[in-house]
C-alpha cells in the first residue's frame, strides 16, 4: 500500500479526494470581443481570408501585416483592389505585321500621334510608324545596317542609331522623310540614346556609341555631334535622364555594370555592379526602375542608390530589355516562372505580379517572349523576340479587353501563428462575381508542404456567386497552401472577391490537475499517512516543501492517483486556512493547479 495520495517534486502529499479534478488544459486564453464582429471572434471556428492580391508575388509564408502578398502563380491579374481576375492576353496586331519578316523588333517611340518601331534585315533598317491598329504602319528603309540601334524623340523628329556602325537616321515628322544625318567614324553601334537638359533650356539628344576601346558619349544637337567621355573597355547599354541628371549604364568586358552620372558639366561614377549591367529602365512616382542586362532582375534607383525590388528567372542571358510606365503602373519584360520572358507589373514598383499574357509565340516554336514595350492612344503593346527564324510580331495587350484563358495564384503557406500547432481543416469558400457562361473557379489545397495538389473546390455554374466545398474528415496538418484557378470567357473574366478557409485549432492535449493538498501535522500530534505511519514532516514543513515547488522555474516529476508519472509545471498555489479546526491550534490546506509539459 503507497504512503500517499500523491508525489509532487519528490514529496508526497495527501489530499482531498473531493477536490482531485483531470481535465484537459484549455491551452489558449479566452478573449473579449467589442464593436463591429470579426472573423477572429467566431466561437467554434476560426477563418483565415484573403481578400486582396495586391501585395505581389514571391512570399512563402502568409504575414497578418502584409495580408495582400502571396507566393507563385501566372495568368492573373493581382493587381485590382479586392478582387482577382484572369490576366489580359496579347493580340497581334496583324497589320503591323513588319514586312519583310524580322527575328525581333526594337522599339518603341510615341510621338506626334505615332508609334514608331525598328527592324534589321539583310543589311537593310526598317523604321515603322503606326497610328491606328487597322492600317498598314509607315514604312522607311536604308540599306547598310545590320542591326537596330537606340531611337529616340528629338527636335520634332524620331532619330534611330543603326546597331552595326556609326550611322545615324532622322525622321522628319514635319516632312515625313527618313534620311541619314550623320555618320560618326569608327563606331560599332549607337545602342543607346536619351534627351537630357544640361543647363537653361537647351535640350540634347545624347548618343551611347559604341568602339573597340569603349563607348563614347556624345552630344547631339541636331547638326553637331560632341565627344564628351570615352568610358574605356565598357560598352554603353542604356541612357537615361533622372532628377536633374544624364546617367549613362555600361557594361565592362567582364560583364560587371558601371553607372555614370552627368549633370552638364561634372561626369560621376555613381555605382558598380558585380557581374550585371543595367539594360533598360523607366520611372515611376519619385524613383527609376532599372532592368538588369544578365538576368531577370529590376532594381530601384533614387539617384544613389540601387534596391533589388525584383528577382526573376535565375540563368543568365536573359535581359530585361524593355519596360515602360503606363496607367500609373510599371510593367517589364521578364522572365519569372521559367525561361520565358513574359509581363509582369508593379503598381508601386515594390510589389510585382505576373500577368503572363497568352497569345505570344510560345517557347516550342521558338518564341522567347517580350523584348519591349510601348503605348499610344491608352493602350499598351508589346514587340516580341524570336530565337530563330523571322516573323516576330507587335501585340496588344488586352487590358480590361481580352482576358487570358485560363491563370493559377498559389497563395502562401498559412499557419495562423502558430507552426507547431495541428489544424481540423473544414472548409473552402471563394465569393465571386456572378460566373457567366464558360466562366470557372477552382480551388486545390496541399498540407504540410506536400509536393502536389489535392482538389477541393470546383464551381462553372453560371449566376452562383459563391464556390464551397468541405475538407474530407479527418483532414489535419499544421499548415496549408491554396491553389486557385480561373477561367474565362476570352472576352470576359471572372472575379474573384475572397477566399476563405475555416479550420479549428487542434494542439495535442495536455491533461490539468486540481486538487486540494493537506498541510497538517505537528511535532505532537503528526499526520498519519495512508499505510498508517507517521509523516516526518509538520503541517508546516509540508506547506514550505509545497512553496519551493511552486517557485522552482523549471518542469517537475508528478506522479498521480494511479501512479502514473508525468512532468508538470506548476500553475498555480493557493492555501488558505481548513474550515475545521485542528485539535491544537489550526491547520491549512492548499489548491495546487499542474499542467502536463
Amino acid at each position: 500500500m503507497t504512503a500517499y495520495h500523491l508525489t509532487l517534486n519528490g514529496q508526497g502529499y495527501l489530499i482531498d479526494l473531493a477536490s482531485y479534478r483531470k481535465e484537459a488544459g484549455e491551452q489558449f486564453a479566452g478573449k473579449q470581443a467589442s464593436g463591429n464582429r470579426l472573423y477572429a471572434d467566431l466561437k467554434d471556428v476560426a477563418v483565415w481570408a484573403q481578400t486582396d492580391w495586391r501585395g505581389g508575388r514571391g512570399y512563402r509564408r502568409w504575414d497578418d501585416g502584409h495580408p495582400g502578398r502571396w507566393q507563385a502563380g501566372a495568368g492573373l491579374d493581382t493587381l485590382g483592389e479586392g478582387q482577382l481576375q484572369s490576366g489580359p492576353s496579347a493580340t497581334a496586331v496583324s497589320a503591323w505585321a513588319p514586312s519583310p519578316a524580322a527575328a525581333g523588333i526594337r522599339g518603341f517611340v510615341t510621338y506626334r500621334s505615332g508609334l514608331f518601331w525598328a527592324t534589321a534585315v539583310s543589311g537593310t533598317l526598317y523604321l515603322y510608324r503606326a497610328e491606328t491598329e487597322g492600317v498598314a504602319p509607315a514604312v522607311y528603309s536604308a540599306a547598310g545596317p545590320t542591326a537596330a540601334g537606340g531611337l529616340a524623340a528629338y527636335k520634332d523628329a524620331v532619330w534611330l542609331g543603326s546597331g552595326s556602325d556609326g550611322r545615324l537616321y532622322k525622321f522628319d515628322a514635319s516632312a515625313g522623310t527618313f534620311a541619314l544625318t550623320t555618320t560618326l567614324a569608327g563606331a560599332q553601334g549607337i545602342p543607346a540614346m536619351a534627351v537630357y537638359v544640361p543647363s537653361g533650356t537647351t535640350r540634347l539628344l545624347y548618343l551611347g556609341v559604341s568602339y573597340d576601346a569603349g563607348s563614347q558619349v556624345y552630344a547631339w544637337d541636331g547638326t553637331t555631334a560632341t565627344s564628351l567621355i570615352t568610358l574605356e573597355g565598357a560598352t554603353a547599354e542604356y541612357l537615361f535622364a533622372f532628377d536633374g541628371k544624364l546617367y549613362v549604364a555600361a557594361a565592362d568586358a567582364g560583364g560587371n555594370g558601371l553607372l555614370y552620372s552627368y549633370d552638364g558639366t561634372d561626369w560621376r561614377l555613381v555605382a558598380t555592379l558585380a557581374e550585371n549591367w543595367v539594360q533598360s529602365g523607366a520611372a515611376l512616382g519619385t524613383s527609376y526602375y532599372l532592368g538588369a542586362g544578365r538576368d531577370n532582375r529590376i532594381w530601384q534607383f533614387n539617384g544613389r542608390d540601387l534596391v533589388e525590388v525584383l528577382a526573376g528567372y535565375g540563368p543568365s542571358g536573359s535581359r530585361v530589355r524593355g519596360m515602360v510606365a503606363f496607367r500609373g503602373r510599371l510593367y517589364a519584360g521578364l522572365a519569372w516562372s521559367d525561361s520565358f520572358r513574359t509581363v509582369v507589373a508593379s503598381a508601386d514598383g515594390l510589389a510585382w505580379h505576373e500577368l503572363r499574357p497568352e497569345g505570344l509565340t510560345v517557347a516550342g516554336a521558338g518564341g522567347l517572349g517580350v523584348r519591349h514595350l510601348g503605348a499610344l492612344n491608352g493602350t499598351l503593346y508589346l514587340a516580341e523576340e524570336l530565337a530563330a527564324g523571322t516573323g516576330a510580331r507587335v501585340y496588344k495587350l488586352g487590358l480590361g479587353s481580352t482576358y487570358n484563358a485560363a491563370g493559377t495564384l498559389e497563395t502562401a503557406r498559412f499557419d495562423a501563428g502558430l507552426p507547431s500547432v495541428d489544424k481540423a481543416w473544414r472548409r473552402i469558400t471563394a465569393t465571386h462575381a456572378p460566373l457567366q457562361s464558360g466562366q470557372s473557379v477552382a480551388v486545390a489545397y496541399r498540407l504540410d508542404g506536400a509536393a502536389g495538389w489535392t482538389p477541393l473546390v470546383s464551381n462553372g455554374v453560371a449566376g452562383t456567386t459563391t464556390s464551397a466545398a468541405t475538407f474530407p474528415p479527418a483532414t489535419t496538418g499544421r499548415e496549408i497552401e491554396l491553389q486557385v484557378m480561373l477561367t474565362s470567357g476570352g472576352s470576359s473574366t471572372a472575379t474573384v472577391k475572397s477566399v476563405l478557409v475555416e479550420y479549428a485549432l487542434m494542439p495535442d492535449v495536455r491533461r490539468a490537475w486540481e486538487f486540494d493538498v493537506l498541510l497538517e501535522g505537528t511535532g505532537a500530534a503528526p499526520l498519519r499517512t495512508l499505510d498508517g505511519t507517521v509523516e516526518p514532516l509538520t503541517g508546516a514543513q509540508l506547506s514550505a516543501a509545497l512553496w519551493a515547488a511552486r517557485g522552482s522555474k523549471g518542469t517537475l516529476a508528478f506522479v498521480d492517483l494511479d501512479g502514473a508519472s508525468y512532468r508538470v509545471y506548476f500553475a498555480d498555489l493557493r492555501e488558505t486556512v481548513a474550515r475545521l479546526p485542528h485539535r491544537d491550534g489550526w491547520q491549512t490546506r492548499a489548491r495546487v493547479k499542474l499542467v502536463e509539459a
